[in-house]
């Protein structure tokens, strides 16, 4: 210990994420409150639903960020139920350049479509609900693409990268 003390007011919280408590001793994990939650217990379907439930908050609130109606919002929960536990299979039976977990993954996923949900990117609320679900389509499609495809490791001939390609692909040969 460095002895210095970092100073909080009563609505001030602090929270550490760590990788691991290996370094850590037993007095700075009581003192500190610290839970640990393995990624098994959690699933990252729970990631996804925090993320959806946001997206559908800023929506309520009329954020001029997220224009999204009932039908906008119904459309994207249904690609994401339907798709993304596919996509996650791959995404875990293959190798990495990087090693990401399927957290990291999703995160990154979410990011990329909700930025891609923005008027300045293209998105218009005030368009017609055929023209909103082909652009929520094709987003999710990108996102997916770089998401999960963006860390796969081809090995010699086979490209795990194609296997996403080609459920993209089989899910959306009508795009």
């Amino acid at each position: 210990s460095n002895g210095q003390r970092i100073r909080l007011n009563n609505k001030m919280r602090i929270i550490f994420e760590v990788n691991d408590l290996s370094n850590a001793s037993l007095a700075t994990i009581t003192r500190c409150g610290m839970v640990f939650f393995p990624a098994e217990a959690l699933g990252w379907d729970s990631l996804l639903i925090s993320w959806l439930k946001k997206l559908e908050v800023k929506k309520e609130k009329g954020s001029a960020e997220y224009l999204l109606n009932r039908e906008s919002f119904q459309i994207i929960s249904n690609l994401c139920d339907s798709f993304l536990p596919k996509l996650v299979e791959v995404f875990r039976l293959s190798p990495k350049v990087v090693p990401l977990s399927v957290f990291q993954v999703i995160r990154t996923f979410c990011d990329i479509f909700e930025a891609l949900l923005e008027e300045e990117r293209g998105f218009r609320a005030g368009a017609p609900m055929e023209f909103k679900s082909q652009y929520i389509t094709l987003s999710f499609i990108f996102s997916s693409a770089w998401a999960f495809g963006g860390s796969l490791l081809n090995v010699d001939d086979k490209r795990p990268s194609d296997r996403i390609d080609a459920l993209i692909k089989k899910r959306f040969n009508t795009m």
